[in-house]
Protein backbone atom coordinates (compact mmCIF):
# COMPACT_ATOMS: atom_id res chain seq x y z
CA UNK A 1 0.00 0.00 0.00
CA UNK A 2 0.93 3.87 -1.19
CA UNK A 3 1.25 6.28 1.79
CA UNK A 4 -0.59 8.19 0.60
CA UNK A 5 -3.62 5.27 0.56
CA UNK A 6 -2.64 4.64 4.31
CA UNK A 7 -6.30 5.16 6.65
CA UNK A 8 -4.87 6.23 9.39
CA UNK A 9 -2.65 8.82 7.83
CA UNK A 10 -5.23 11.63 8.53
CA UNK A 11 -4.66 10.82 12.40
CA UNK A 12 -0.88 10.98 11.73
CA UNK A 13 -1.47 14.29 10.39
CA UNK A 14 -3.66 15.85 13.24
CA UNK A 15 -1.02 13.96 15.90
CA UNK A 16 1.73 16.06 14.55
CA UNK A 17 0.05 18.81 14.23
CA UNK A 18 -0.76 19.13 17.78
CA UNK A 19 3.01 18.34 18.36
CA UNK A 20 4.42 21.19 16.15
CA UNK A 21 2.06 24.00 18.22
CA UNK A 22 4.25 27.05 19.65
CA UNK A 23 2.79 25.36 22.78
CA UNK A 24 2.93 21.54 22.09
CA UNK A 25 -0.69 19.84 22.60
CA UNK A 26 0.35 16.57 22.25
CA UNK A 27 2.19 13.96 25.05
CA UNK A 28 3.21 10.15 24.70
CA UNK A 29 3.37 7.16 27.28
CA UNK A 30 5.77 4.82 26.32
CA UNK A 31 5.21 1.36 26.96
CA UNK A 32 7.40 -2.26 27.03
CA UNK A 33 7.14 -2.34 23.26
CA UNK A 34 9.64 1.02 22.68
CA UNK A 35 12.44 -1.13 24.97
CA UNK A 36 12.95 -3.67 22.52
CA UNK A 37 14.39 -1.27 20.67
CA UNK A 38 17.53 -0.77 23.04
CA UNK A 39 21.09 -1.71 22.14
CA UNK A 40 22.30 -4.65 23.70
CA UNK A 41 26.06 -4.21 25.54
CA UNK A 42 26.57 -7.85 24.18
CA UNK A 43 25.59 -10.59 21.99
CA UNK A 44 24.74 -12.58 24.99
CA UNK A 45 22.07 -10.28 26.65
CA UNK A 46 19.08 -12.16 26.25
CA UNK A 47 16.08 -9.72 24.92
CA UNK A 48 13.74 -7.39 26.51
CA UNK A 49 10.53 -9.61 27.52
CA UNK A 50 6.92 -8.22 26.48
CA UNK A 51 3.81 -9.28 28.25
CA UNK A 52 3.46 -12.49 26.99
CA UNK A 53 6.96 -13.51 27.47
CA UNK A 54 6.66 -12.60 31.27
CA UNK A 55 3.35 -14.12 31.83
CA UNK A 56 5.23 -17.39 30.44
CA UNK A 57 7.65 -17.10 33.16
CA UNK A 58 5.42 -16.75 35.35
CA UNK A 59 3.40 -20.05 34.70
CA UNK A 60 6.79 -21.70 34.57
CA UNK A 61 7.22 -21.00 38.06
CA UNK A 62 3.91 -21.69 39.63
CA UNK A 63 3.01 -24.57 37.27
CA UNK A 64 0.64 -25.69 34.51
CA UNK A 65 -2.03 -25.14 36.61
CA UNK A 66 -2.17 -21.42 36.00
CA UNK A 67 -3.08 -21.66 32.64
CA UNK A 68 -5.85 -19.56 31.17
CA UNK A 69 -4.80 -16.49 33.90
CA UNK A 70 -3.88 -13.16 32.78
CA UNK A 71 -0.51 -11.84 33.57
CA UNK A 72 -1.74 -9.66 36.55
CA UNK A 73 -3.48 -12.69 38.26
CA UNK A 74 -0.44 -14.46 37.45
CA UNK A 75 1.50 -12.08 39.54
CA UNK A 76 -0.40 -11.76 41.99
CA UNK A 77 -0.15 -14.97 42.79
CA UNK A 78 3.47 -15.34 42.60
CA UNK A 79 3.25 -12.75 45.57
CA UNK A 80 0.80 -14.57 47.21
CA UNK A 81 3.24 -17.73 47.12
CA UNK A 82 6.62 -16.12 47.64
CA UNK A 83 6.05 -12.72 48.88
CA UNK A 84 6.40 -9.32 47.32
CA UNK A 85 10.38 -9.49 47.94
CA UNK A 86 11.09 -12.14 45.44
CA UNK A 87 8.16 -10.73 42.81
CA UNK A 88 10.26 -7.88 42.68
CA UNK A 89 13.72 -9.48 42.26
CA UNK A 90 11.98 -11.73 39.98
CA UNK A 91 11.32 -8.65 37.83
CA UNK A 92 14.53 -7.17 38.24
CA UNK A 93 16.31 -10.41 36.89
CA UNK A 94 13.59 -10.83 33.63
CA UNK A 95 14.59 -7.09 32.29
CA UNK A 96 17.90 -6.72 32.05
CA UNK A 97 17.84 -3.00 31.99
CA UNK A 98 21.42 -2.51 33.16
CA UNK A 99 22.73 -4.83 30.07
CA UNK A 100 21.20 -2.39 27.57
CA UNK A 101 21.82 1.62 26.32
CA UNK A 102 18.90 3.97 24.79
CA UNK A 103 19.05 3.17 20.97
CA UNK A 104 18.58 5.75 18.24
CA UNK A 105 15.23 5.50 18.37
CA UNK A 106 14.67 6.33 22.17
CA UNK A 107 16.76 9.58 21.05
CA UNK A 108 14.49 10.11 17.94
CA UNK A 109 11.49 10.13 20.06
CA UNK A 110 12.83 12.33 23.11
CA UNK A 111 13.90 14.91 20.71
CA UNK A 112 9.77 15.35 19.83
CA UNK A 113 8.47 18.52 21.69
CA UNK A 114 6.17 16.29 23.89
CA UNK A 115 4.78 18.19 26.53
CA UNK A 116 5.31 15.05 28.97
CA UNK A 117 6.36 12.02 28.71
CA UNK A 118 4.61 8.65 30.12
CA UNK A 119 6.03 5.55 30.79
CA UNK A 120 4.91 2.45 32.61
CA UNK A 121 8.24 0.97 32.04
CA UNK A 122 10.83 0.05 34.73
CA UNK A 123 14.12 0.55 32.86
CA UNK A 124 15.76 3.45 32.98
CA UNK A 125 16.46 3.78 29.16
CA UNK A 126 14.37 6.93 28.92
CA UNK A 127 16.14 8.88 31.59
CA UNK A 128 19.29 7.72 30.07
CA UNK A 129 18.91 9.09 26.88
CA UNK A 130 18.27 12.88 28.75
CA UNK A 131 22.30 12.93 28.08
CA UNK A 132 22.50 12.39 24.69
CA UNK A 133 19.18 15.28 23.14
CA UNK A 134 19.34 18.49 23.93
CA UNK A 135 15.55 19.02 25.12
CA UNK A 136 15.27 19.07 29.05
CA UNK A 137 13.92 16.67 31.05
CA UNK A 138 13.03 16.35 34.50
CA UNK A 139 12.37 12.59 36.04
CA UNK A 140 9.65 11.79 38.45
CA UNK A 141 9.84 8.53 40.07
CA UNK A 142 6.96 8.56 42.52
CA UNK A 143 4.15 11.34 43.38
CA UNK A 144 6.68 13.22 45.71
CA UNK A 145 8.68 13.96 43.00
CA UNK A 146 5.87 16.61 41.15
CA UNK A 147 6.16 19.44 43.45
CA UNK A 148 10.08 19.90 42.22
CA UNK A 149 9.53 18.69 38.67
CA UNK A 150 8.81 20.95 35.27
CA UNK A 151 7.16 20.15 31.84
CA UNK A 152 8.46 18.81 29.77
CA UNK A 153 8.83 15.85 32.57
CA UNK A 154 9.86 12.18 32.40
CA UNK A 155 7.22 10.04 34.74
CA UNK A 156 7.89 6.79 35.87
CA UNK A 157 3.75 5.52 36.35
CA UNK A 158 4.65 2.16 37.84
CA UNK A 159 8.23 2.32 39.83
CA UNK A 160 11.61 2.47 38.41
CA UNK A 161 14.88 -0.33 38.56
CA UNK A 162 16.42 -0.39 41.10
CA UNK A 163 14.91 0.32 43.78
CA UNK A 164 11.86 2.97 43.41
CA UNK A 165 8.69 0.68 44.48
CA UNK A 166 6.24 -1.30 44.42
CA UNK A 167 6.98 -2.08 40.99
CA UNK A 168 2.83 -2.06 39.66
CA UNK A 169 2.60 -5.47 38.15
CA UNK A 170 -0.34 -7.46 40.03
CA UNK A 171 -4.35 -7.45 39.77
CA UNK A 172 -3.96 -5.71 43.69
CA UNK A 173 -1.53 -3.07 42.39
CA UNK A 174 -3.52 -1.90 39.34
CA UNK A 175 -7.12 -1.93 41.89
CA UNK A 176 -5.79 0.08 44.18
CA UNK A 177 -3.69 2.52 42.10
CA UNK A 178 -6.24 5.21 41.76
CA UNK A 179 -6.46 5.70 45.20
CA UNK A 180 -2.34 4.55 46.06
CA UNK A 181 -1.19 6.54 43.40
CA UNK A 182 -3.67 9.16 42.65
CA UNK A 183 -1.19 12.28 41.79
CA UNK A 184 -0.21 10.62 39.10
CA UNK A 185 -3.89 9.50 37.85
CA UNK A 186 -4.72 13.11 38.18
CA UNK A 187 -1.28 14.15 35.82
CA UNK A 188 -2.49 11.77 33.18
CA UNK A 189 -5.97 12.96 33.43
CA UNK A 190 -4.95 16.36 32.92
CA UNK A 191 -2.50 15.81 30.51
CA UNK A 192 -5.10 14.17 28.47
CA UNK A 193 -7.61 16.95 28.97
CA UNK A 194 -5.01 19.67 27.77
CA UNK A 195 -3.56 17.27 25.15
CA UNK A 196 -3.68 14.53 22.80
CA UNK A 197 -2.08 11.44 24.23
CA UNK A 198 -0.17 8.99 21.78
CA UNK A 199 0.70 5.06 23.06
CA UNK A 200 3.58 3.88 21.33
CA UNK A 201 5.28 0.73 22.30
CA UNK A 202 1.49 -0.92 23.39
CA UNK A 203 -0.11 -3.88 21.93
CA UNK A 204 -3.90 -4.12 21.79
CA UNK A 205 -3.48 -6.83 24.62
CA UNK A 206 -1.28 -4.72 26.78
CA UNK A 207 -2.38 -4.80 30.59
CA UNK A 208 -0.73 -1.44 30.91
CA UNK A 209 -2.42 -0.11 28.24
CA UNK A 210 -5.99 -1.43 29.07
CA UNK A 211 -6.23 -0.11 32.62
CA UNK A 212 -4.85 3.05 31.66
CA UNK A 213 -7.38 3.74 28.89
CA UNK A 214 -9.61 2.61 31.11
CA UNK A 215 -8.63 4.82 34.12
CA UNK A 216 -8.84 8.06 31.71
CA UNK A 217 -11.76 7.29 30.34
CA UNK A 218 -13.58 6.65 33.65
CA UNK A 219 -12.46 9.75 35.06
CA UNK A 220 -13.25 12.22 31.60
CA UNK A 221 -16.26 10.14 30.52
CA UNK A 222 -16.90 11.80 26.90
CA UNK A 223 -15.49 14.45 27.34
CA UNK A 224 -12.19 12.78 26.82
CA UNK A 225 -9.69 14.14 24.27
CA UNK A 226 -8.32 11.66 21.22
CA UNK A 227 -5.82 9.00 22.43
CA UNK A 228 -3.47 7.63 19.66
CA UNK A 229 -2.73 3.95 19.71
CA UNK A 230 0.57 3.89 17.20
CA UNK A 231 1.86 0.74 15.57
CA UNK A 232 1.54 -2.54 13.54
CA UNK A 233 -1.71 -4.45 14.18
CA UNK A 234 -3.46 -5.52 11.44
CA UNK A 235 -7.09 -4.41 12.83
CA UNK A 236 -10.32 -5.93 11.93
CA UNK A 237 -13.40 -3.87 11.42
CA UNK A 238 -15.11 -5.18 15.17
CA UNK A 239 -11.48 -4.62 16.44
CA UNK A 240 -11.49 -0.51 15.58
CA UNK A 241 -14.77 -1.05 17.06
CA UNK A 242 -13.43 -2.23 20.50
CA UNK A 243 -11.26 0.68 20.40
CA UNK A 244 -13.95 3.37 19.37
CA UNK A 245 -15.60 2.35 22.28
CA UNK A 246 -12.91 2.68 24.19
CA UNK A 247 -12.22 6.28 23.15
CA UNK A 248 -8.98 5.35 21.71
CA UNK A 249 -7.91 6.08 18.13
CA UNK A 250 -6.06 3.24 16.48
CA UNK A 251 -3.20 4.13 14.22
CA UNK A 252 -2.63 1.20 12.50
CA UNK A 253 0.88 1.12 10.47
CA UNK A 254 0.17 -2.77 9.66
CA UNK A 255 -0.79 -2.14 5.76
CA UNK A 256 2.30 -0.17 5.19
CA UNK A 257 4.18 -2.68 6.80
CA UNK A 258 2.72 -6.17 6.24
CA UNK A 259 4.29 -9.35 8.41
CA UNK A 260 5.17 -11.04 5.29
CA UNK A 261 7.59 -8.78 4.20
CA UNK A 262 8.78 -7.41 7.23
CA UNK A 263 8.49 -10.22 9.74
CA UNK A 264 10.41 -9.47 13.36
CA UNK A 265 11.95 -6.26 11.98
CA UNK A 266 8.27 -5.28 11.57
CA UNK A 267 7.51 -3.07 14.79
CA UNK A 268 10.82 -1.35 14.85
CA UNK A 269 10.75 -0.12 11.71
CA UNK A 270 7.01 0.75 12.08
CA UNK A 271 8.35 2.74 14.94
CA UNK A 272 11.17 4.29 13.32
CA UNK A 273 8.56 5.74 10.07
CA UNK A 274 6.01 7.10 12.93
CA UNK A 275 8.61 9.36 14.88
CA UNK A 276 10.34 10.66 11.20
CA UNK A 277 7.02 11.58 10.04
CA UNK A 278 6.10 13.16 13.02
CA UNK A 279 9.77 15.15 13.12
CA UNK A 280 8.62 16.05 9.90
CA UNK A 281 5.89 18.52 11.12
CA UNK A 282 8.34 20.45 12.55
CA UNK A 283 7.08 24.14 10.99
CA UNK A 284 9.28 25.77 8.56
CA UNK A 285 11.35 28.79 10.70
CA UNK A 286 11.32 31.96 8.65
CA UNK A 287 13.95 33.03 11.07
CA UNK A 288 16.65 31.37 9.75
CA UNK A 289 16.75 33.12 6.57
CA UNK A 290 18.49 32.82 4.38
CA UNK A 291 18.31 29.26 4.97
CA UNK A 292 14.95 28.45 4.71
CA UNK A 293 14.29 24.56 4.10
CA UNK A 294 11.85 22.33 5.28
CA UNK A 295 12.54 19.94 7.64
CA UNK A 296 13.14 16.17 6.04
CA UNK A 297 13.61 13.08 8.17
CA UNK A 298 13.38 10.86 5.58
CA UNK A 299 16.88 10.61 4.71
CA UNK A 300 17.42 9.05 8.10
CA UNK A 301 15.13 5.93 7.08
CA UNK A 302 16.59 3.12 5.43
CA UNK A 303 16.19 3.12 1.52
CA UNK A 304 13.38 -0.36 2.01
CA UNK A 305 11.14 1.62 4.02
CA UNK A 306 8.15 3.40 2.66
CA UNK A 307 8.50 7.44 2.19
CA UNK A 308 7.29 8.94 5.44
CA UNK A 309 4.67 11.55 5.70
CA UNK A 310 5.92 14.72 3.90
CA UNK A 311 7.57 17.64 5.61
CA UNK A 312 5.73 20.77 5.95
CA UNK A 313 4.78 22.17 2.88
CA UNK A 314 6.80 24.88 1.32
CA UNK A 315 5.90 27.19 -1.65
CA UNK A 316 7.98 25.72 -4.68
CA UNK A 317 9.29 29.25 -5.37
CA UNK A 318 10.69 29.23 -1.46
CA UNK A 319 13.02 25.99 -2.05
CA UNK A 320 16.79 27.32 -1.73
CA UNK A 321 18.79 26.33 -4.20
CA UNK A 322 22.51 25.90 -3.63
CA UNK A 323 25.04 28.90 -4.06
CA UNK A 324 27.33 27.54 -6.98
CA UNK A 325 30.90 27.33 -6.34
CA UNK A 326 33.88 28.04 -7.95
CA UNK A 327 34.25 30.49 -11.39
CA UNK A 328 30.90 31.63 -12.72
CA UNK A 329 29.79 30.31 -16.31
CA UNK A 330 26.49 30.54 -18.04
CA UNK A 331 25.00 27.20 -16.10
CA UNK A 332 25.90 28.75 -12.43
CA UNK A 333 24.90 32.07 -13.36
CA UNK A 334 21.91 30.92 -13.71
CA UNK A 335 21.99 29.39 -10.37
CA UNK A 336 22.90 32.07 -8.60
CA UNK A 337 20.00 33.77 -10.06
CA UNK A 338 17.53 31.07 -9.08
CA UNK A 339 18.97 31.48 -5.05
CA UNK A 340 18.48 35.14 -4.92
CA UNK A 341 15.33 35.51 -5.86
CA UNK A 342 14.17 32.43 -3.53
CA UNK A 343 15.84 34.48 -0.95
CA UNK A 344 13.97 37.49 -2.55
CA UNK A 345 10.34 35.78 -2.18
CA UNK A 346 11.26 33.82 1.09
CA UNK A 347 12.49 37.00 3.35
CA UNK A 348 10.75 37.69 6.68
CA UNK A 349 9.74 41.26 5.87
CA UNK A 350 12.56 42.59 8.61
CA UNK A 351 13.03 46.35 7.81
CA UNK A 352 16.79 46.19 8.58
CA UNK A 353 17.96 42.79 8.38
CA UNK A 354 19.81 41.15 11.39
CA UNK A 355 23.19 41.49 11.27
CA UNK A 356 23.95 37.48 11.70
CA UNK A 357 21.96 37.66 8.49
CA UNK A 358 23.76 39.74 6.93
CA UNK A 359 26.93 38.29 7.89
CA UNK A 360 25.70 34.65 6.32
CA UNK A 361 25.46 36.52 3.26
CA UNK A 362 28.60 38.42 3.41
CA UNK A 363 30.78 35.21 2.88
CA UNK A 364 28.81 34.56 -0.70
CA UNK A 365 28.29 37.99 -2.16
CA UNK A 366 31.51 39.62 -2.43
CA UNK A 367 33.24 37.11 -4.20
CA UNK A 368 30.19 37.12 -6.47
CA UNK A 369 29.92 40.92 -7.05
CA UNK A 370 33.58 41.13 -7.84
CA UNK A 371 32.63 38.70 -10.15
CA UNK A 372 29.99 41.30 -11.70
CA UNK A 373 32.21 44.01 -11.19
CA UNK A 374 34.97 42.52 -13.82
CA UNK A 375 34.39 42.25 -17.71
CA UNK A 376 34.83 38.28 -17.33
CA UNK A 377 31.72 38.31 -14.60
CA UNK A 378 29.34 41.54 -15.81
CA UNK A 379 29.69 39.36 -19.31
CA UNK A 380 26.86 37.25 -17.97
CA UNK A 381 24.01 39.66 -17.21
CA UNK A 382 24.82 41.63 -20.34
CA UNK A 383 24.90 38.62 -22.45
CA UNK A 384 21.16 38.06 -21.72
CA UNK A 385 18.16 39.45 -23.12
CA UNK A 386 17.25 43.09 -22.22
CA UNK A 387 14.04 41.22 -20.28
CA UNK A 388 15.88 38.49 -18.55
CA UNK A 389 18.61 41.42 -17.79
CA UNK A 390 16.27 43.36 -15.95
CA UNK A 391 15.14 40.29 -13.78
CA UNK A 392 18.80 39.55 -12.96
CA UNK A 393 19.73 43.25 -12.46
CA UNK A 394 16.63 43.30 -9.77
CA UNK A 395 17.96 40.01 -7.92
CA UNK A 396 21.61 41.76 -7.79
CA UNK A 397 20.40 45.25 -5.99
CA UNK A 398 17.95 43.81 -4.04
CA UNK A 399 21.04 41.32 -2.48
CA UNK A 400 23.20 44.72 -2.37
CA UNK A 401 20.44 46.32 -0.81
CA UNK A 402 19.54 43.45 2.27
CA UNK A 403 22.93 43.02 2.36
CA UNK A 404 24.33 46.45 2.95
CA UNK A 405 26.71 46.33 0.43
CA UNK A 406 27.52 48.89 -2.81
CA UNK A 407 26.48 47.96 -5.95
CA UNK A 408 29.63 46.46 -7.97
CA UNK A 409 30.70 50.04 -10.09
CA UNK A 410 30.07 48.43 -13.50
CA UNK A 411 26.48 47.55 -12.94
CA UNK A 412 24.97 51.66 -12.27
CA UNK A 413 25.79 52.25 -16.03
CA UNK A 414 24.25 48.73 -17.19
CA UNK A 415 21.13 49.32 -14.79
CA UNK A 416 20.84 52.92 -16.33
CA UNK A 417 21.25 51.75 -19.99
CA UNK A 418 19.04 48.53 -19.24
CA UNK A 419 16.04 50.45 -17.73
CA UNK A 420 16.31 53.01 -20.97
CA UNK A 421 15.83 50.27 -23.42
CA UNK A 422 12.21 49.41 -21.92
CA UNK A 423 9.30 51.40 -20.23
CA UNK A 424 6.39 48.96 -19.05
CA UNK A 425 3.92 51.72 -18.02
CA UNK A 426 4.45 54.66 -21.03
CA UNK A 427 1.27 55.87 -19.31
CA UNK A 428 3.42 57.07 -16.21
CA UNK A 429 6.67 56.88 -17.49
CA UNK A 430 8.30 59.50 -19.55
CA UNK A 431 10.78 56.89 -21.41
CA UNK A 432 10.04 58.21 -25.46
CA UNK A 433 13.50 56.28 -26.52
CA UNK A 434 12.31 52.90 -25.17
CA UNK A 435 12.21 50.07 -27.59
CA UNK A 436 10.24 47.91 -25.51
CA UNK A 437 6.98 48.57 -24.50
CA UNK A 438 3.79 46.67 -23.82
CA UNK A 439 2.23 47.40 -27.32
CA UNK A 440 5.88 46.08 -29.15
CA UNK A 441 6.74 43.24 -26.81
CA UNK A 442 3.32 41.60 -26.55
CA UNK A 443 0.93 40.80 -24.25
CA UNK A 444 2.96 37.04 -22.78
CA UNK A 445 5.02 39.06 -21.25
CA UNK A 446 4.50 39.72 -17.77
CA UNK A 447 3.95 43.16 -17.33
CA UNK A 448 2.74 43.57 -13.39
CA UNK A 449 6.48 41.75 -13.15
CA UNK A 450 8.87 44.10 -15.12
CA UNK A 451 7.50 46.94 -13.81
CA UNK A 452 8.07 45.74 -10.49
CA UNK A 453 11.29 44.83 -11.62
CA UNK A 454 12.10 48.24 -13.38
CA UNK A 455 10.91 49.97 -10.19
CA UNK A 456 13.38 47.91 -8.09
CA UNK A 457 16.16 48.54 -10.02
CA UNK A 458 15.36 52.33 -11.10
CA UNK A 459 15.31 52.75 -6.68
CA UNK A 460 18.45 50.98 -6.99
CA UNK A 461 20.33 53.61 -8.75
CA UNK A 462 18.94 56.66 -6.94
CA UNK A 463 19.95 54.60 -3.59
CA UNK A 464 23.54 54.74 -5.75
CA UNK A 465 23.36 58.41 -6.53
CA UNK A 466 23.65 59.28 -2.83
CA UNK A 467 26.27 56.79 -2.08
CA UNK A 468 28.11 58.09 -4.73
CA UNK A 469 27.19 61.44 -4.74
CA UNK A 470 25.65 62.13 -7.86
CA UNK A 471 22.91 64.48 -7.75
CA UNK A 472 22.36 64.70 -11.46
CA UNK A 473 21.76 60.98 -11.39
CA UNK A 474 19.46 61.35 -8.59
CA UNK A 475 17.16 64.00 -10.27
CA UNK A 476 17.23 61.85 -13.55
CA UNK A 477 15.19 58.58 -11.88
CA UNK A 478 13.48 60.68 -9.28
CA UNK A 479 12.00 62.48 -12.35
CA UNK A 480 11.48 59.44 -13.92
CA UNK A 481 10.10 57.40 -11.34
CA UNK A 482 7.77 60.36 -9.86
CA UNK A 483 4.42 59.26 -12.27
CA UNK A 484 4.80 55.55 -11.54
CA UNK A 485 4.59 55.77 -8.02
CA UNK A 486 1.15 56.81 -8.16
CA UNK A 487 0.17 53.01 -8.79
CA UNK A 488 1.10 52.11 -5.65
CA UNK A 489 1.41 53.09 -1.89
CA UNK A 490 4.79 51.60 -1.07
CA UNK A 491 6.55 52.86 -3.86
CA UNK A 492 5.34 55.96 -2.97
CA UNK A 493 6.04 56.13 0.11
CA UNK A 494 9.89 55.09 -0.81
CA UNK A 495 9.90 57.76 -3.62
CA UNK A 496 9.41 60.36 -0.47
CA UNK A 497 11.88 58.59 2.01
CA UNK A 498 14.80 58.55 -0.57
CA UNK A 499 13.53 62.95 -1.45
CA UNK A 500 14.50 63.60 2.17
CA UNK A 501 17.08 61.36 2.40
CA UNK A 502 18.87 62.80 -0.63
CA UNK A 503 18.51 66.27 1.49
CA UNK A 504 19.73 64.86 4.50
CA UNK A 505 23.08 62.76 3.73
CA UNK A 506 23.75 66.37 2.09
CA UNK A 507 22.83 67.73 5.36
CA UNK A 508 20.06 70.27 3.26
CA UNK A 509 17.72 70.15 6.91
CA UNK A 510 15.68 72.95 5.84
CA UNK A 511 14.91 71.66 1.89
CA UNK A 512 14.09 67.90 3.84
CA UNK A 513 11.93 69.39 6.07
CA UNK A 514 10.24 71.14 3.52
CA UNK A 515 10.18 67.68 1.47
CA UNK A 516 8.36 66.36 4.57
CA UNK A 517 5.71 68.86 4.79
CA UNK A 518 4.60 68.27 1.22
CA UNK A 519 4.43 64.72 1.34
CA UNK A 520 0.85 63.12 0.98
CA UNK A 521 1.94 61.12 4.63
CA UNK A 522 -0.16 62.03 7.91
CA UNK A 523 -0.62 60.17 10.63
CA UNK A 524 -3.89 58.83 11.92
CA UNK A 525 -6.62 60.68 13.05
CA UNK A 526 -5.80 61.57 16.75
CA UNK A 527 -2.31 60.30 16.14
CA UNK A 528 0.30 62.51 17.28
CA UNK A 529 4.21 62.18 17.97
CA UNK A 530 4.40 65.63 19.83
CA UNK A 531 6.79 66.85 17.44
CA UNK A 532 4.77 69.18 15.23
CA UNK A 533 5.12 69.59 11.85
CA UNK A 534 8.29 67.48 12.39
CA UNK A 535 6.62 64.02 12.89
CA UNK A 536 5.33 64.01 9.46
CA UNK A 537 8.94 63.98 8.41
CA UNK A 538 9.68 61.19 10.83
CA UNK A 539 7.01 58.85 9.10
CA UNK A 540 7.59 59.90 6.02
CA UNK A 541 11.07 58.09 6.69
CA UNK A 542 9.42 54.95 8.38
CA UNK A 543 7.30 54.70 5.29
CA UNK A 544 9.93 54.43 2.77
CA UNK A 545 11.56 51.84 4.56
CA UNK A 546 8.54 49.58 5.09
CA UNK A 547 8.41 46.16 3.37
CA UNK A 548 4.90 45.68 1.55
CA UNK A 549 2.66 43.89 4.12
CA UNK A 550 4.15 45.16 7.01
CA UNK A 551 2.41 47.23 9.90
CA UNK A 552 3.68 51.09 9.74
CA UNK A 553 6.66 52.03 11.49
CA UNK A 554 4.99 54.46 14.06
CA UNK A 555 8.06 56.96 15.11
CA UNK A 556 8.52 59.73 17.34
CA UNK A 557 11.58 61.69 16.98
CA UNK A 558 12.89 65.24 18.36
CA UNK A 559 12.67 67.99 15.85
CA UNK A 560 15.46 68.61 13.35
Amino acid sequence: MHVEDLPDRVHIEALREALWRPRSRASVMVGAGMSCNAQKLSASVPDFPLWRQLEAGLKTRLGPWVDGYDALRLGQMFENTYGRGRLDDWLLEQIPDGQYEPGILHERLMMLPWADIFTTNYDTLLERTCTRVPRRYDVVEAPSDLTRAEAPRIVKLHGSFPARRPFIFTAEDYRRYPTDFAPFVNLVRQSAMENVLCLIGFSGEDPNFLQWAGWVRDQLGTTAPKMYLCGAFDLTTPQRAYYQHMQVIPVDLGPIFPARDWGSARHRASVEWLLASLRNGKPVDRGNWPSIEANDASAELPARYPPCLPPQSIHERHRKPKHPEGELDAGKFDELLKAWRSERESYPGWAVCPERRRLSLKYSLPAYFRCLGQPTGIKWVQALTTLDRLRALREIAWQAEIGLFPLPQSLPVLMESTLEELNPRPRWIELPGAAITPDTAGSRVNWDEITEAWIAVAFALVRHAWQYPSVELHQRWMGRLQGVIELFPAWRARWWHEKCWHHLIRLEIEEARNAAVSSPWTYPEGRSTGTGGDGRFVRVMSMGRRREKQAPLWVAAPSL
